[in-house]
């Protein structure tokens, strides 16, 4: 069996040729779904299952591809392919969703989370040459903060954890949650650190800092500060 295997580090660019072997077929689809945004091309997969995988460009256009799983290989293996193109390039691509932009810039939204539409709209047209919608952006954007910064409904759901971590590692703490209904209302946290800190060394004068929660929910939240004469 002289199958010719797809790595990992060739999804990037992709290269098909009849005898190669895929892992799975969600490799497959992942490593069509990269050439035809690099390419900018539509291809739509008109048999799309578990064991076969069939792909092919516009109306008029040659190209095809057909894969299925070969049970020697227990992969899936391209029986048919043609490369060849007659269509013209495209400015917006079907293939370019949202998912998978938010996946090919998570690492940039993670390291500038106010990066705005028009910077985003920017970098992909000059990186792929294409235009994608604002609000497939909106989404893509909306996607990847969401990875980076995690479910915002989860993380209220893992409050009562916290506030039984902190009590058990950190004996004293003061941690009361109340709710409106089934939602969260507010929440009070005082860690006995610091309170045994601020009455053994700190002054009583007590400063109130507040700071808005820029997410999807909102609120406020409030910390009060004392001095310390060190």
């Amino acid at each position: 069996m002289r199958f010719i295997n797809f790595r990992d580090q060739d999804v990037g660019n992709p290269i098909f040729k009849v005898g190669m072997l895929f892992e799975s077929v969600e490799v497959l689809r992942k490593a069509v779904t990269e050439y035809s945004v690099k390419q900018r091309v539509d291809i739509w997969f008109s048999r799309n299952e578990q064991k076969r995988l069939k792909a092919q460009c516009a109306d008029g256009c040659p190209w095809l591809l057909y894969g299925s799983v070969d049970n020697r290989s227990n992969g899936m293996v391209i029986k048919t392919y043609q490369g060849t193109h007659n269509c013209q390039r495209k400015w917006v691509v079907k293939r370019c969703t949202s998912r998978w932009l938010a996946e090919k810039y998570l690492e940039s939204f993670r390291a500038d989370q106010k990066m705005t539409l028009a910077n985003f709209a920017r970098v992909v047209q000059k990186e792929w040459n294409l235009t994608p919608s604002r609000s497939k952006l909106q989404r893509a954007r909306r996607l990847a903060m969401q990875t980076v910064m995690g479910d915002e409904v989860e993380q209220y759901k893992l409050l009562w954890d916290y506030g039984n971590e902190l009590r058990k590692s950190n004996p004293g703490t003061s941690f009361f949650l109340t709710l409106d209904g089934n939602i969260f209302s507010t929440l009070y946290l005082s860690l006995d650190a610091c309170k045994r800190g601020f009455l053994s060394a700190c002054r009583p004068l007590i400063f109130l800092d507040g700071c808005h929660i820029k997410t999807k929910y909102g609120g406020q939240i409030l910390t009060a500060v004392g001095i310390d004469p060190q």
